[in-house]
């Protein structure tokens, strides 16, 4: 009787492990997926405004920011605006070169400017947490970045 103590004990934590974490770890990844899916959607679309409109105003940023602040898991945005300049080539007289520089200024856009939204987590959900610290399983991502050029 003695001897088949451990092996019950080993498996009930089997048990435990089984019945309450790993439903918490697929539901932890089924919400990392669902955040990711609508913030690359939400992203999408404000480049997709930017693009078309040639505009970022504060509506539509603070929009796109309750957004991002609705999802489960949570975010940084950060938003570039590249602008394209031509140069005159020093080297060869006569021609030119293109390059894109880096503007503060994001409520107006030029035809060929670059927008680029780059969206990194920094934080888990409550159920990547519970997985994590009960068994080390996580949902690791290193977020993503979207680009667009203004016509």
């Amino acid at each position: 009787m003695r001897s088949s103590v451990p092996g019950m004990v080993i498996g009930l934590i089997l048990v435990v492990c089984m019945l309450i974490v790993s439903p918490l770890y697929y539901v932890s990844i089924i919400e990392w997926a669902k955040a990711e899916s609508e913030i690359m959607s939400d992203t999408s679309n404000l480049i997709d405004k930017v693009i078309d409109t040639r505009v970022l105003t504060d509506d539509m940023l603070a929009d796109y920011n309750i957004a991002v602040a609705a999802k489960a898991i949570k975010y940084r945005t950060t938003i570039i605006r590249e602008t394209k300049i031509v140069n005159p080539d020093p080297l060869n007289p006569g021609n030119t070169y293109t390059t894109y520089v880096l503007v503060d200024d994001l409520s107006t856009w030029e035809q060929g400017d670059i927008i680029t939204i780059t969206v990194e987590p920094i934080g888990e959900s409550i159920y990547s947490r519970v997985s994590k610290s009960m068994l080390g399983l996580s949902v690791d991502s290193d977020g993503f970045t979207l680009s667009g050029r203004v016509r």
